[in-house]
């Protein structure tokens, strides 16, 4: 069984700021619970470009700067998004890293603007909090 998905842009729409390429934006909006437009200030100031993703190493450097180091980085437990699901508790919140791509686990569910397949190798977790 897969964990729940629930759809969220981070609130981009609402702002009327929808990018392209903006996972990271929406992945730190919906995990620290702080509007689309003070997540993609904050990736700005850390080498995002409008309508454009980050690399890995800019995104860690973000993360690591959030809020006196509020995320810390982990090693991931599982190998896949589907194995996630035993090993992530129902309570914590955290930003998972796949191959170009990343999203948010709040609460046992995936939040994102697209689902993740269940397949999908994770490559980095992040705990927030």
């Amino acid at each position: 069984m897969e964990l729940p998905y629930c759809y969220s842009n981070g609130g981009a729409e609402g702002a009327f700021l929808r990018e392209k390429s903006d996972c990271s934006v929406i992945s730190l909006a919906v995990a620290a619970c702080v509007p689309y437009v003070e997540a993609a200030r904050h990736m700005r100031l850390h080498g995002r470009k409008w309508n454009q993703g980050m690399y890995s190493d800019d995104h860690a450097r973000a993360l690591k700067n959030w809020r006196k180091n509020s995320i810390k980085k982990i090693r991931p437990p599982a190998k896949t998004v589907a194995g996630l699901k035993k090993l992530i508790d129902n309570f914590g919140t955290y930003i998972v890293g796949v191959r170009g791509h990343v999203f948010t686990i709040r609460q046992g569910r995936i939040w994102d603007a697209r689902p993740p397949k269940p397949n999908q190798k994770v490559t980095e977790l992040w705990k927030v909090g």
